[in-house]
């Protein structure tokens, strides 16, 4: 026996097939079991059969045999019955669309000559008298009080098993949603979400090889980011080498050349490293309570000091935010420089706007734009949109990536738009 609750405790499909047979007996239990009771409830002792059982002789004699039927018709309009008659050259009805009396059938013999019948809605009494048939039948009364408790106790009980299954299939398949739920918080981001169940069917297997895949997917980009941090770190040494020597070159122009390459890679470096920093749990940021609108204007006045093209709009709101200032300042620079490098030597805007719950921080370019289909992609790591940005010099993919993980770590959010021929908006959206 114990082998048996085993191999049902693992196999999910052995379960609900119990569950639906045990909904389908327990169904037929219930209709059998309450056509059996409706079905034994005998008309003579119940409602008007029996007023009419006791009388019946009476109402007989009273139409007369051979029957008087307008005395008959006047009974069947009092008594609220249908009365029919057949006999020898005699068949008559008190109703317009009379009962197919042939297809009446005997269903309890209360004397010799009284019988009970019925016949789809009609039921009643049937007296043989001198050679003459008469049947007192009751439309109207087709359950009894009795009979209507007993249909209603089944209906009861069907929806209590239909209740009680949906509460097991339920209860078995649970583990389902906690499985999506742990799929979209692990996809989301959180790796070291673990789906936790005690099951050890079809779902406890599932579930298993989806916490072994998280595992595996943290495994794998913790290693990424320790080669990342470790490559990012060891080409610090040889960048400030190159850095000194550069300082030693007779020749002005080979100097520039050389100092633009190095620098660039520095960039990488220093972005690459502050994008595995903001990507990792263990992140922090170093929050001020700053004046945005003045800190824009007083980082382009730091780093674009007499660059015409930067035409600023900034709010009169002196509103103040929680902001790193060093992690803001690498995010517009990238978008500026950005702006600047795509914007076709025209003219780029960097406004700072305010509502009742988020601060705006917007840059807008009229360069020849980016294509649709690139822009969802254009925050993640090493994407490049060469077709759409005509991109002449710098830049690995790493920017708009960087740019993004600042704004998520201070809950804000980085949309861009973009229009081809037109330009590109990247908007930066902070809550306050």
């Amino acid at each position: 026996m114990k082998w048996l609750i085993n191999i049902i405790r693992q196999s999910l499909f052995l379960r609900l097939f119990a569950i639906f047979a045990l909904t389908l007996f327990l169904l037929i239990s219930i209709v059998s079991t309450s056509s059996y009771y409706i079905s034994s409830y005998t008309l003579d002792d119940h409602g008007p059969t029996n007023f009419f059982s006791r009388h019946i002789d009476m109402l007989v004699d009273d139409i007369g045999t051979p029957p008087d039927l307008d005395k008959a018709a006047d009974l069947a309009e009092q008594l609220q019955v249908a009365i029919h008659i057949t006999g020898p050259d005699i068949e008559w009805s008190s109703e317009e669309s009379a009962t197919d009396i042939e297809r009446l059938r005997n269903t309890y013999a209360i004397s010799d000559n009284l019988t009970m019948v019925r016949y789809r809605s009609a039921r009643g009494l049937r007296l043989s008298k001198n050679d003459f048939n008469f049947y007192l039948l009751f439309q109207n009364q087709i359950f009894t009080a009795d009979q209507r408790l007993v249909a209603y106790i089944a209906i009861a009980a069907s929806i209590g098993v239909f209740i009680f299954n949906y509460w097991l299939v339920h209860r078995l398949l649970r583990p389902i949603r906690l499985l999506q739920l742990g799929a979209e918080r692990i996809s989301s981001g959180e790796l070291d979400h673990r789906v936790k169940h005690d099951r050890q069917d079809e779902l406890g297997n599932l579930t298993n090889s989806i916490n072994h895949m998280a595992d595996s997917l943290q495994s794998m980009l913790d290693a990424k980011q320790q080669l990342l941090l470790a490559v990012s770190h060891e080409l610090r040494t040889p960048i400030t080498r190159a850095k000194l020597q550069l300082e030693m070159l007779d020749s002005e122009e080979a100097q520039q050349s050389l100092r633009d390459d190095i620098n660039e890679l520095d960039l990488l470096v220093t972005e690459l490293l502050e994008a595995e920093r903001l990507n990792s749990q263990h992140a922090k940021l170093n929050l001020e309570t700053l004046s945005l609108a003045h800190l824009v204007k007083d980082m382009i006045n730091q780093y674009w000091p007499e660059h015409q093209q930067i035409q600023l709009q900034l709010s009169t709101d002196d509103r103040q935010l929680p902001i790193d200032r060093l992690r803001f300042s690498l995010l517009l620079r990238n978008l500026i420089n950005n702006a600047l490098r795509y914007g076709n030597n025209k003219p780029i805007t960097v406004s700072v706007s305010f509502n009742d719950h988020e601060a705006i921080v917007r840059v807008e370019d009229q360069g020849q734009g980016i294509e649709q289909e690139h822009i969802p992609y254009l925050t993640e790591p090493f994407y490049r949109a060469d077709d759409a940005r005509q991109r002449q010099t710098g830049g690995f993919g790493v920017g708009l990536y960087l740019c993004r993980l600042i704004a998520e770590a201070h809950e804000g959010k980085l949309t861009i738009t973009s229009k081809l021929d037109i330009g590109t908006q990247v908007s930066v959206v902070f809550p306050m």
